[in-house]
């Protein structure tokens, strides 16, 4: 178990013993991912209006909000695996970046590519997971045992701790199929299961090493455990059926 301790600190030496070529691998399409994130943010509080049930995408913008969401999906996915591939290439084969770092873009659509198989792969545990745990706790709901709103909350953060466990757990064992993308030696996930086979214990201790962070980090940004909501920029309210029906009789 020990040994998941000393990757993550091995990880965290690299980084920082290499600090000026992270940061020439890194800061151009990380200074990209900050200029779509404020426009993406932006967006969206341009589109969410306040409905009957709470906050929510405009009804006649939804099919645009779409296609907003994908775009920027795919741009920040790939604006990552340039600093994946960057990062992976540098400390793997040796590749000096420059000043600003240009790796092979068939390895950096390459290893988006990968990253969309491997979240494919990730979620079907994490789904079955979730669907098991779903059905538990709508028998105990059933049963009368969730009677108040903080033993629901309750229920749905530890619900979203284990699921977001188990998709790490699962990353980190077919994960190595990524940096073998990036310098062109493909992995597959198959051959990345029975390489991390002897693993196990450091993999799980990793993956409890960044649950933890990632709990602690979430408390820090958004003060709770679980996810915040966007607040609406406009705070006009979207006409229910109800009041509709009122003013045409």
């Amino acid at each position: 178990m020990k040994t998941g301790w000393k990757l993550l600190m091995h990880a965290l030496r690299m980084l920082f013993a290499n600090l000026p070529a992270a940061i020439r691998v890194s800061w151009l399409p990380f200074l990209l991912m900050v200029v779509a994130n404020w426009y993406y943010l932006r967006y969206m509080r341009g589109v969410m209006v306040m409905m009957p049930h709470g906050p929510s995408i405009e009804p006649a913008r939804l099919g645009e909000y779409g296609l907003v969401v994908l775009g920027y999906t795919i741009l920040t996915g790939v604006l990552f695996a340039w600093i994946a591939v960057g990062w992976h290439r540098y400390i793997l084969l040796e590749e000096e970046p420059g000043a600003v770092a240009a790796p092979p873009m068939s390895r950096v659509l390459a290893y988006f590519g990968r990253s969309i198989l491997l979240a494919l792969i990730v979620v079907i545990p994490t789904a079955l997971v979730g669907v098991v745990l779903g059905a538990m706790i709508g028998v105990i709901a059933a049963a009368g045992q969730v009677s108040s709103p903080g033993a629901a909350t309750a229920f749905g953060v530890f619900v979203g701790l284990v699921i977001w466990f188990v998709a790490l757990f699962f990353f980190y064992r077919f994960g190595i199929v990524l940096p073998a993308t990036a310098i062109g030696r493909p992995l597959g996930f198959g051959e990345a299961w029975r390489a991390t086979r002897g693993t196990l214990g450091a993999i799980l201790l990793l993956t409890l090493i960044m649950t933890l962070v990632g709990i602690l980090s979430n408390i820090l940004l958004t003060g709770r455990v679980g996810f915040a909501t966007l607040p609406p920029r406009r705070t006009r309210r979207w006409p229910s059926r109800s009041s509709s029906s009122g003013h045409g009789s």
